[in-house]
């Protein structure tokens, strides 16, 4: 016996959906509202993100020791004083870091604290590659206890040539591709924080940096969202359009 399909009749229109149809737009229109929902949830972590940061820059340095376990997701952006002994020896090269449109790598040397049981990786910032890239950059070491100033923060990763590995006979400066801290952490045989230290930029132990983008504007993300909730809504006209139809003397 066949099914008997469903039917509405509103005055001289009749609304007779087609099961297929209605099954794939129902997908498409809830893949919309997703996609609006995601972006308005971007949105809200920018706008936290937005008040973190210029919450955080505007404090006064502390002392990294007085934190209680300190952490990236914690932490981030806090501005802290750092007093230990630079492990010169010990040295990462992130791999593939652009500054003003010129390739060269991001200098990562650990420092020991004493009183602390981690090694915290400071972030020293860009030198620019040579002209042969086999050929890796000879860096001044730094002697004796030193006291920085810098922030609590992390370098996100950009293309990944390759996926490091860890080697028990490697050759120090290690080239590395990205932040992985636990790699780094086997390759130097010692418990390290996941977080960098961002040196300030006047600091004489400085390379160059980037200035920390500020501006995070979530009405970007708005807009997107809008975008796909109107497609949702013009998705559901249609629809409608394509299901309902006049009903004729031969109906």
């Amino acid at each position: 016996m066949p099914q008997k399909k469903i039917s509405l009749t509103i005055g001289a229109w009749r609304f007779s959906p087609s099961i297929r149809f209605t099954i794939i737009t129902l997908i498409a229109f809830a893949l919309l509202v997703y996609l609006g929902y995601w972006q308005l949830q971007r949105a809200k972590q920018k706008k936290k993100l937005q008040a973190t940061i210029a919450a955080r820059t505007d404090m006064l340095p502390v002392n990294i020791t007085t934190l209680t376990n300190p952490s990236l997701i914690n932490d981030r952006y806090t501005p802290v004083i750092v007093e230990g002994v630079f492990l010169n020896q010990y040295t990462f090269l992130l791999d593939n870091q652009m500054y003003n449109h010129q390739p060269g790598f991001r200098v990562l040397t650990p420092i020991q604290v004493p009183d602390l049981d981690r090694w915290v990786i400071i972030d020293r910032g860009w030198i620019p590659q040579g002209t042969d890239r086999s050929i890796l950059p000879q860096l001044e070491p730094i002697y004796g206890l030193r006291k920085i100033i810098g922030q609590i923060d992390s370098i996100s990763s950009g293309i990944i040539l390759k996926k490091d590995k860890f080697d028990i006979d490697t050759q120090w400066p290690v080239l590395i591709q990205s932040l992985d801290y636990e790699l780094m952490q086997k390759q130097l045989n010692h418990l390290i924080y996941n977080f960098t230290i961002r040196l300030n930029s006047n600091s004489d132990l400085a390379f160059k940096f980037a200035n920390i983008n500020k501006n995070i504007n979530p009405n970007k993300n708005i807009m997107y969202a809008l975008q796909w909730f109107s497609f949702a809504i013009l998705l559901f006209i249609y629809y409608l359009f394509m299901q309902t139809k006049r009903i004729t003397k031969d109906d």
